[in-house]
């Protein structure tokens, strides 16, 4: 290092030391404003104590603001500069802080005195409310949402709140003889409305005896005629199950309105509705469908097993192909390829290799092509597969080449977000001191969603 460089180092070093002694007033106060430790509250009639509280708290806190300040002025020189500074005004914030700390919950014991005061006057004209309103309801008044009434006699609820202990009560002495009046008539009210009640009553019953008598009467009409109606129908019945399982016999399901073959249908109503002749002849016709229906059902069947066989073994088939390598990529076709003429890695020769046959040619092909066909596959696979595993690294050779200039690219990047997400959280620690609940909530809510954006800061450098 050259003897310009040290001198240089050295006289930034003795700027940055005399730069440092500007807060050397504030850390001296500090001594000084420990005084404030004197200052205790104790009890809610202490309000000239209260506001010296609030007052030194004010002062402290613009010490502390002030140190802040400060930092930030000489921040804006060098990055060894801030840190040095940063670590001074930690440093004396931390002489400051417990000061303020203990002023603040001095000044919070004061107003949590006055909250419980304000709150049990509260309950207790809650409590004088309810009181006075169970009164009234006791009184039977009639609650109108606004207030109590009861006849011409009128109470509201800001009365019920305002009016003192003698003029509720002359008010509930005025209520009480109108009560008991109105009570009275809803008694005598009550006995009519019985006396009427008991009347229907006796009035329901008796035409109710009337009407069980003629229900009665009718019952016994209704099951004579269901009886003789019965009889008949059994009889036709007994014929009816007669002629299904006839029927059923020929190899025919029987459904809720008929008897179902596989070549033929007919219904329980043409059961039921034929003749004697006429049933043998039913009988003789889905006889003869019957037999022709057997007839072809053979030769269906001989059909359908020669399909099965030839269907096996091309599903034979093409597994043997898929157990080459080589899929179905498509509906009735299997295909494989290699093309790397348009767009391929840089370094390999361009050339297109591909093996494709359609499932009906595998159907129709002879065992002796088939097996030809086999070879042919597996060269075409083996030769795809070569060619695939060398494009794979080439690919990613070059992915990690370019993975490497992109890591190299952004470590500065890294730096940069790391310090603006260190600016943020720093940032929370000037928030206003409010004391309302709803500015409380609202600082509060921005300071998680800083910390929590610092946070997502830190994470994404991770992700570089």
């Amino acid at each position: 290092m050259s003897e310009n460089t040290q001198q240089l180092d050295l006289s930034i070093e003795q700027n940055l030391e005399n730069s440092l002694k500007q807060f050397s007033p504030i850390e001296a106060a500090v001594e000084e404003m420990k005084k404030f430790y004197d200052l205790k509250l104790t009890s809610l009639e202490d309000v000239k104590t209260y506001k010296e509280v609030v007052e030194a708290r004010k002062f402290v806190k613009g010490k502390r603001i002030d140190v802040r300040k400060k930092k930030e002025e000489l921040n804006e020189n060098a990055l060894a500069w801030q840190r040095k500074v940063n670590a001074e005004e930690k440093r004396i914030t931390a002489l400051l802080e417990p000061i303020e700390s203990y002023l603040e919950s001095e000044e919070e014991k004061f107003d949590n005195w006055k909250k419980e005061a304000r709150e049990k006057k509260e309950r207790e004209e809650m409590e004088r409310v309810n009181t006075r309103t169970a009164i009234l309801i006791d009184l039977q008044m009639q609650f109108t949402g606004h207030g109590f009434v009861m006849e011409e006699l009128m109470i509201t609820q800001d009365e019920i709140c305002d009016f003192s202990e003698d003029e509720f009560t002359a008010f509930t002495e005025k209520v009480k003889p109108v009560s008991a009046r109105v009570a009275e008539a809803k008694a005598e009210q009550e006995r009519k409305d019985k006396e009427e009640r008991d009347r229907l009553e006796k009035q329901r019953l008796e035409q109710a005896e009337q009407q069980r008598k003629i229900d009665e009467e009718n019952k016994r009409i209704e099951d004579e005629k269901a009886a003789l109606q019965k009889s008949k129908d059994d009889a036709e019945k007994a014929i009816l199950e007669g002629r299904i399982a006839t029927i059923q016999g020929m190899g025919a399901t029987r459904g809720n309105i008929s008897l179902d073959h596989a070549a033929w249908s007919i219904s329980s109503a043409s059961l039921k509705s034929a003749s004697g002749e006429e049933f043998e002849e039913i009988v003789k016709n889905l006889r003869e469908k019957t037999d022709q229906w057997n007839k072809d059902q053979e030769v269906q069947r001989k059909k359908y097993e020669e399909e099965k066989a030839k269907k096996a073994r091309t599903k034979d088939r093409m597994n043997q192909l898929e157990a080459i390598g080589i899929p179905c990529s498509g509906v009735d076709v299997f295909e494989i390829e290699f093309d790397n003429s348009i767009g391929g890695e840089e370094g390999m020769q361009k050339t297109r290799v591909e093996y494709i046959i359609e499932i009906e040619t595998i159907h129709e092909m002879p065992e002796d092509k088939w097996q030809e066909e086999l070879i042919k596959a597996r060269e075409t696979y083996t030769q795809i597969t070569g060619l695939r595993n060398k494009e794979k690294e080439i690919r990613d050779a070059r992915i990690e080449r370019e993975k490497q200039a992109r890591e190299e690219s952004l470590r500065p990047d890294k730096e940069k977000l790391q310090s603006f997400a260190d600016s943020l959280r720093k940032f929370t620690e000037s928030a206003p001191m409010v004391e309302n609940n709803i500015a409380k909530t609202i600082v509060s809510g921005i300071k998680v969603r800083i910390m929590e954006l610092s946070r997502e800061i830190e994470e994404s450098i991770q992700k570089f």
